[in-house]
Order: structure tokens, then sequence, then C-alpha cells
């Protein structure tokens, strides 16, 4: 699997644990605390390219 699609599934399952206030679409990946943190690699990756849930959504149902 690509960097993109292991980090995506990461933040879903972190979003999925998560108590955020929001919906996929305000929830950007590495940024919001959750019980299961996704790792250093994928946090990196997603400081350098902003995605949000939902974008990751997205990738996972193609």
């Amino acid at each position: 699997m690509c960097k993109k699609t292991t980090c995506c599934n990461e933040c879903l399952n972190a979003f999925s644990q998560s108590p955020i206030g929001v919906g996929p679409q305000g929830a950007f990946c590495g940024t919001f605390m959750t019980a299961n943190p996704i790792s250093k690699e994928c946090d990196k990756y997603f400081s350098e390219n902003e995605m949000s849930v939902a974008d990751c959504s997205e990738i996972k149902e193609k």
C-alpha cells in the first residue's frame, strides 16, 4: 500500500475513536485528539499533505 492509503487508514481509525465534535469535512488528519493516535510517520505525512477525514474516506472507497 502507498503511504497515502496507509496513513488514511490510520486517520479513519483514529477519527472513529475520537471525541471531536466536528464532522469528517472539518476534521483534519493529524490535528485532533484520539485514543488511538496515528504513527509519527503519518503525522509527518499529514503535516506536509493536509487531508480531512472526508478526503481519506473518498480514497478508501476507490
